[in-house]
């Protein structure tokens, strides 16, 4: 027991790869004409080991200032999780997967403010599970993080709001749950317990300062939604389909790295299916279709990366048809190969963090040997590491055709798998 608690121990501690995620970015001051409408990237971090899961998406934005408020958010969300989960070996064991999930959406965007809610889902053993909102205001022109005071004339106005919302809820309000409200563009709205409260900017228009009285017809587009609009036919990949395929490429797309990965790929003539997350799928559709373009497989992995068995069987085909309906609208397929319950290629090293620490040369040789004991080398499709690996990996791999003579297999799941 003590050997396992001190090993698990050993496993967090060396996964502290968020701690540094945005020093090495060097972006240049953010102009006005940069801020009236983000174009912001998703982030992904993944740690998957036996018995403890951390999947974090959050925003990537032209400011540097976000970008570190909303990086000190989830390491502190990551790093008391981390606190707790030893505890909890420490005094029980591990007895089943302990996840941390967080998941973003941008709720509300204007030329002046850019407001993200995040979801934070944290599961202990078979049932337990704790779920939480965090919403984040910020001022585009300066990257500022916002209260409600911000958003008010003065502080009178403050009072004003705060005697209005405890009428309304007919109790005494917090600090904290007065700054627990999510700014719209025309409403506030305030939650305290189950009960929220909306409050119109347009019926207390005395209330707030001019820059904020926006119209909602000011905000930005997001990311466009895909619906398909025949029939979609659902394959589970099997392991014989994955056989002509010498590289699965996990997680993505990537605006950067799916390209950099296709380029690698292309001058080596290898075919790599790629598992692919559909939030980024949404996010990234262009990356897709350059995917597909240069003829290579893809498949509806999962739709935000939650662990399959915390889910119920709704969600979870809820999911699955979100992201299979999301390729099919991109790709034009008709049948889309799904993630089967056995096929899941997650293998090899593609979890530790950037590898930090290790020597290329290690890494390029346990890379090999894995990709040689389990048939397929399998790379994660955020790492930005991935395609200089890859570049030095790929000759010392067999090509397919050699891989397919020596199996003896046959044609027709490998087909179908190129063909969709």
């Amino acid at each position: 027991m003590r050997r396992l608690i001190l090993g698990f121990f050993i496993l967090m501690s060396g996964c502290s790869f968020m701690a540094n995620a945005g020093e090495e970015k060097e972006k240049e001051p953010v102009k006005k004409e940069n801020y009236e409408k983000y174009e912001a990237d998703i982030e992904t971090k993944v740690e998957k080991f036996d018995k403890l899961s951390i999947v974090m998406h959050y925003p990537e934005t032209p400011n540097d200032q976000i970008d570190q408020t909303v990086l000190d958010y989830v390491n502190e969300q990551r790093s008391e999780f981390k606190k707790d989960s030893y505890e909890r070996v420490k005094k029980k064991g591990i007895s089943a997967v302990q996840e941390l999930h967080i998941d973003y959406d941008v709720v509300y965007e204007d030329s002046a403010t850019y407001v993200v809610k995040f979801n934070e889902t944290v599961t202990w053993g078979e049932k337990r599970k704790a779920f939480d909102e965090t919403v984040l205001h910020f001022e585009k022109s300066n990257g500022k993080k916002l209260s409600l005071t911000h958003f008010l004339r003065s502080e009178n106005d403050y009072e004003e709001i705060r005697n209005y919302l405890e009428r309304t809820f007919e109790r005494k309000l917090s600090e904290k749950e007065l700054n627990g409200f999510t700014y719209e563009g025309d409403a506030f709205t305030f939650f305290a317990g189950n009960q929220s409260v909306r409050v119109n900017k347009q019926e207390h228009p005395e209330w707030f300062k001019e820059k904020f009285m926006k119209k909602r017809s000011d905000m930005t587009e997001g990311p466009g939604s895909f619906h398909a609009e025949k029939e979609i036919t659902e394959i589970p990949v099997t392991e014989k389909m994955l056989e002509e395929y010498p590289v699965a490429v996990m997680g993505g797309p990537h605006p950067k790295r799916t390209e950099e990965i296709l380029r690698v790929l292309e001058k080596n003539d290898r075919k790599a299916v790629f598992f692919l997350i559909g939030k980024r799928v949404e996010r990234y559709p262009a990356a897709v279709e350059a995917i597909k373009e240069q003829g290579h497989a893809v498949v509806a992995h999962t739709w935000n990366h939650r662990l399959p068995e915390r889910l119920t069987e709704k969600k979870e085909s809820e999911y699955r048809e979100r992201s299979v309906n999301l390729l099919s609208s991109i790709t034009g397929q008709q049948e889309v190969l799904v993630s089967g319950d056995r096929v899941s290629p997650e293998k090899a090293l593609i979890n530790r963090p950037d590898w930090a620490g290790e020597s290329e040369a290690w890494v390029k040789e346990q890379l090999v040997n894995s990709a040689r004991s389990n048939g397929q080398l399998v790379m994660s499709g955020l790492n930005e590491k991935t395609p200089a690996l890859l570049r030095e990996v790929l000759p010392e791999l067999k090509d397919s055709s050699s891989r397919k003579k020596e199996t003896g297999m046959e044609k027709s799941g490998a087909e179908r798998l190129a063909g969709m």
